[in-house]
């Protein structure tokens, strides 16, 4: 363990989206300590399980064992189940154990069955699990949320002029836009890269840090390649909105061998810039390690590096990102 930070193998049920061949992660202790003992819990076989008669009857049993199971790990032992039967009716009860459940590692467990399910309608549970009192909980809901964007999003994308795949848009559509719910408004980027080889890094930087600005409740999001159209900006003015650009800098990616393995650091930084006046308000930043075998081969070696660091850059922004709303509450409290 070094400056608390410790790298063990995370169970796939929890870290679903380790690119393959990735074995590890370097996350703080107490989000390990969750990790660790759902998956712990995920290899137990509960017998009653076994006996029901048909899918329904094994739903149901699961939902009696999740809901009012004494034991925290027989609960995460039946929300792990239930994502192995399927069944989307199982939803309501997965909510519930994620909104009530007193114990981390089955809320978390919770949040990752809702996205193995794939039912849409899992989506507001999941973002407000985003404001979850564990780092653990808030991880998996995220996770499990993106998993259900990526279902949801139309297969094979049309291409621009040229070729070119559109840009990523986060942009909202005006005229849906409730601007009583909206306390802030947050312009994403640019974000740029200063690591050598690794400049390409900034695109997913921007598209992640945006991605997880859009799920907290009362920040209307806009990309930095869109920009805000006159009717909004008259909106804000008008209601005397906090309006912030977060720009961003992937300060370092630093691959390194340890032992058998490969790791890859990656550390970002993210500037809080008041509107229209440029006044630096705030920082925030974060870093992760992901890790994995180590190649002989030069040419597999430099593919394993790059998924590292992708991995790597998806943790450490959601690192940064979990301390933005303490961040515009300060500014609001200076206001």
């Amino acid at each position: 363990s070094r400056q608390g930070l410790t790298r063990s193998p995370l169970h796939p049920k929890l870290n679903g989206s380790l690119a393959p061949g990735v074995h590890s992660i370097v996350v703080r202790p107490p989000l390990l300590r969750v990790a660790l003992l759902a998956a712990a819990v995920g290899l137990l076989w509960v017998a009653p399980f076994a006996r029901a008669e048909d899918a329904g009857s094994r739903r149901r049993t699961l939902e009696r064992v999740l809901l009012e199971g004494r034991d925290f790990r027989s609960r995460v032992q039946a929300a792990f189940a239930l994502g192995r039967l399927g069944d989307r009716a199982a939803r309501p009860a997965l909510e519930r154990a994620l909104r009530r459940d007193r114990n981390p590692a089955v809320r978390a467990a919770a949040a990752t069955t809702l996205g193995k399910l794939g039912d849409p309608a899992a989506r507001r549970a999941l973002r407000r699990a985003g404001r979850d009192r564990s780092s653990a909980v808030r991880i998996q809901a995220a996770q499990a949320l993106q998993r259900l964007e990526r279902a949801a999003a139309p297969r094979g994308p049309q291409r621009g002029p040229g070729g070119a795949r559109p840009s990523f848009s986060l942009a909202p559509t005006e005229g849906r836009i409730d601007w009583r719910r909206v306390r802030y408004v947050l312009t994403v980027g640019p974000m740029r890269s200063t690591a050598r080889r690794f400049g390409h890094l900034a695109e997913p930087f921007a598209r992640e840090a945006a991605r997880l600005a859009s799920l907290y409740r009362g920040i209307l999001v806009y990309p930095a390649d869109h920009p805000i159209p006159a009717a909004a900006r008259r909106q804000i003015q008008r209601r005397n909105l906090p309006w912030l650009r977060l720009e961003g800098t992937v300060a370092e990616v630093r691959p390194r061998r340890q032992g058998r393995d490969l790791a890859v650091r990656v550390a970002v930084r993210l500037l809080l810039v008041e509107e229209p006046g440029r006044a630096i308000r705030g920082q925030i930043s974060g870093a992760a390690t992901a890790s994995g075998p180590w190649d002989r081969s030069r040419r597999a070696r430099r593919a394993r590096t790059e998924r590292l660091a992708q991995q790597a850059l998806q943790a450490a922004v959601q690192g940064a990102m979990r301390k933005l709303p303490r961040g515009l509450s300060q500014l609001l409290a200076r206001r």
